[in-house]
């Protein structure tokens, strides 16, 4: 994944906007929202309540892929949903 977006980038100035866009939202599709719904969908049917997921939902080292921005980035993430789990239906604009 990080190769292809690494061969995205270094096409933009040789490569016209919307293929580097189409590129892009193939990349996304394809390798994180992929991702997400598939790993997601496993820990949903494993965990059944909300106090559950908030308990076990942690970043595990085995997430890493050895890029650090990527990986800073994926840990964020995590961060992010933890909060908002966290959060029991707060509005969470003004902590964001």
């Amino acid at each position: 994944m990080v190769d292809k977006l690494n061969e995205i980038v270094k096409s933009f100035n040789d490569v016209p906007l919307k293929e580097t866009i189409d590129n892009l939202v193939i990349l996304v599709n394809k390798n994180i929202l992929n991702h997400i719904l598939i790993e997601d969908k496993k820990v949903h049917h494993l965990i059944r309540t909300r106090e559950e997921l908030k308990e076990n939902f942690k970043w595990k080292m085995s997430y890493q892929l050895g890029e650090t921005q990527l990986d800073e980035e994926h840990q964020k993430l995590f961060d992010i949903a933890i909060r908002a789990l966290n959060n029991n239906n707060k509005d969470m604009k003004k902590k964001c």
